[in-house]
């Protein structure tokens, strides 16, 4: 029986920007754990000491909440006016501290220290209740306590294992302890196509996944491609093979109405102006894998043959690594400058508005794990266009369409004819409604307790 699950919060813990997948998998996860399996699960992460040590879930919660994953509880509802006795018994007790105030200032000047100490202390003998405990103080205690896993428990880790790597000291506590390893395999795509990412990650993810394979009882896939991907790459590393589960990850992100969000002033006037216009949305990371290159060429496209009523290119992500000819062409191009807008560090909410205000959506990426922002817009009831990477078609099914990811006059055309054809993306629209199951983060998390409770029994 499985005593307890041991849920790996280090991304979370040290989280200071936006949301990349693999940093909402593990928030959104570990925030489903939060509210629906609080007793069943210890929020950990590994200190300097390559120790587990438990972060407290106040603190948790609290990041969580900067995160925007979940919302904070609404402030307390401002106390009653007081009736005029009220008024007068506030008058006499804010009368008296000022006159003890004076008192004390009287005492100190002409008898000294010594008696104003005296009066203090029996006037302070009377308070029942003790000075309340400073909360860094409190957070210290809590963190430095290291746990101990037992063999009937369960180590979780859905973050980013090929930048916080702990494998070593993971491997030899779980021999010494006998518990379970459950792990994440997002995706494969630094050795599959080493050119389309860093150096650096090119280099040591290969280790990464010898040490995955090693550590782990259970790996997580995202899609039935990357667990392919990843049986191709253990037989042909000769490292051992544990059990590979395909677990789906949730598509809900906090939803308000616009109206709703416009009342309560949280969108800024340039998402409000971007709103007022027709515009296609791409929300991911600006960099090569991507594939934000081909979207600009087919806009070039379409300009060059003297379409002026395009729709406004929405670029939801942080700037990353190898477009800086994509940046140039994108902030300074006399045509393209005009027609596409960045946006950064933006939060569900708004993130959730440009959902609900697009026309629809676009996702050429070269190569995906899984695609999560595809799966995002079906969720909010918009089609996309997207290449034809297979993990991809996983999550869109026969819901949206599939275009060759470099073919930049094959996306000026359909971006044209769907901008053209609105009662066919209404059409799209209704059919997505009808079909489409979104699956919650709760969902997700549920997913890994089970496999974790079945991990045990065997």
């Amino acid at each position: 029986m499985m005593e307890k699950i041991w849920f790996d919060i280090g991304l979370v813990k040290i989280w200071s920007g936006p949301l990349g997948g693999v940093m909402r998998c593990e928030a959104q996860i570990a925030a489903a754990l939060l509210e629906e399996h609080p007793e069943k699960v210890i929020f950990t992460y590994w200190d300097e000491a390559n120790q587990l040590v438990e972060w407290g879930t106040p603190q948790l919660r609290n990041q969580l909440e900067r995160m925007g994953i979940l919302i904070p509880p609404p402030p307390p509802p401002p106390p009653p006016p007081l009736n005029p006795t009220e008024q007068l018994q506030a008058v006499f007790h804010f009368s008296v501290k000022v006159i003890w105030r004076i008192i004390k200032r009287i005492i100190k000047f002409w008898v000294g220290q010594g008696v104003l100490n005296l009066v203090s202390v029996g006037l302070g003998s009377i308070k029942r209740e003790p000075p309340p405990l400073d909360s860094n103080i409190e957070e210290l205690i809590e963190n430095v306590q290291a746990l101990t896993i037992g063999s009937n428990d369960v180590y979780v880790s859905v973050g980013a294992g090929w930048v916080i790597d702990r494998y070593s000291s993971l491997y030899h506590l779980k021999q010494e302890r006998k518990f379970i390893s459950i792990l994440l395999c997002h995706d494969l795509i630094p050795v599959r196509f080493p050119t389309l990412t860093l150096d650096w990650i090119a280099r040591i993810f290969p280790s990464y996944l010898c040490n995955l394979a090693w550590c782990a009882d259970v790996v997580l896939c995202n899609s039935q491609i990357t667990k392919r991907d990843l049986i191709a790459f253990i037989e042909d590393a000769g490292a051992p093979l544990p059990q590979l589960q395909v677990v789906q990850y949730g598509t809900q992100i906090q939803k308000q109405s616009q109206s709703q969000q416009l009342a309560e002033g949280l969108l800024t006037e340039r998402i409000q102006a971007i709103l007022e216009k027709p515009f296609i949305l791409y929300v991911s990371t600006i960099e090569v894998r991507k594939n934000h290159e081909v979207l600009c060429r087919a806009y070039l496209e379409l300009l060059s043959l003297g379409r002026t009523n395009l729709p406004l290119l929405v670029f939801v992500g942080s700037w990353g690594w190898c477009v800086d000819g994509l940046r140039d062409n994108v902030e300074h191009h006399p045509l393209l400058s005009k027609s596409i807008v960045v946006l950064e560090g933006l939060d569900d909410g708004q993130l959730s508005a440009l959902y609900q205000g697009c026309l629809f959506t676009v996702y050429p990426s070269f190569y995906e794990g899984w695609g999560l922002p595809v799966a995002e817009s079906l969720a909010f009831g918009k089609f996309c266009l997207a290449s034809d990477a297979p993990s991809l078609k996983e999550v869109g099914g026969n819901l949206i369409e599939y275009l060759n990811g470099r073919d930049a006059y094959l996306w000026a055309q359909k971006i044209a004819w769907y901008f053209d054809h609105v009662e066919l993306l209404l059409q799209k629209e209704r059919e997505i409604a009808r079909l489409f199951k979104p699956i919650s983060w709760s969902q997700t998390a549920q997913q890994i307790l089970d496999i974790g409770y079945a991990s045990i029994k065997l």
